[in-house]
């Protein structure tokens, strides 16, 4: 798949789990996509989880930020304290031409 940082341009993050990008497609158009990370992220005791069946980190956290290929924020932990956290999404989230998903 393609790495979805390298192959899309105008990346941000809306609502704190919205990530929204110009994806480009097979024939080299951008198109506008959009990927909900609370499908397919979630917070296990202050840390970033991904995977299928993992959900709604946003729910649990605050300031989350996307740069460089990077999701960051604070996560709750199972004490109640605010940790911070990061995950690569270049490891999670592709560009199936011209769309975001989930790399699974």
């Amino acid at each position: 798949f393609m790495s979805f940082s390298k192959s899309c341009k105008g990346i941000g993050l809306r609502d704190g789990h919205i990530l929204f990008a110009q994806a480009t497609d097979m024939t080299g158009r951008q198109k506008d996509s959009v990927l909900d990370l609370d499908t397919g992220i979630s917070n296990n005791n202050g840390q970033f989880v991904c995977g299928r069946g993992n959900t709604n980190y946003s729910h649990s956290g605050k300031d989350f930020q996307f740069k460089d290929g990077h999701l960051s924020g604070h996560l709750t932990d199972m004490r109640g304290r605010s940790q911070p956290s990061t995950i690569n999404l270049d490891d999670f989230v592709s560009n199936d031409n011209g769309v975001l998903k989930f790399a699974w």
